[in-house]
């Protein structure tokens, strides 16, 4: 019998298509467009997996510091890579899109997985394009 001893995730990951009023050319720009005036971003998970890690784990992010690492992430999406989102991802949860609905608006595709920390777990899970016209395709 074979026992595996080494680590076991079970992660997983979400792209995002996001169309933007108009493309942030700053830092300030993009949290205006996704955050308004909040000043945090809440971690969805922060009650379940305090209790179950038994160790603090951040209930909420500074809007700011969370705008500045999306910008870091943000960049204008090309025909190609919104053809391929539809291909791929967004079909089955948004039904077939003609990807040219997005020529000219300003788009950007966004990966985040819940295997890279809590804050991108909160990126992942947490709504956080709510203010904008998303489309989210979970990987699970």
């Amino acid at each position: 019998m074979k026992i595996k001893t080494d680590f076991i995730t079970n992660s997983s990951s979400s792209s995002f298509l996001v169309v933007f009023k108009e493309f942030p050319t700053s830092v300030r720009s993009l949290k205006e467009q996704v955050f308004g005036e909040r000043k945090e971003f809440p971690n969805p998970f922060a009650d379940s997996w305090a209790l179950s890690l038994s160790r603090e784990i951040t209930e909420y992010w500074d809007t700011k510091m969370v705008a500045e690492y999306i910008f870091d992430r943000t960049r204008l999406a090309t025909t190609e890579e919104i053809e391929e989102f539809w291909k791929y991802f967004g079909e089955d949860d948004f039904g077939r899109r003609d990807p040219s609905e997005f020529e000219g608006k300003p788009c950007a595709i966004y990966n985040f997985s819940d295997n890279d920390g809590e804050l991108e777990t909160s990126l992942e899970h947490g709504d956080v394009f709510r203010r904008l016209e998303n489309y989210r395709d979970s990987q699970h």
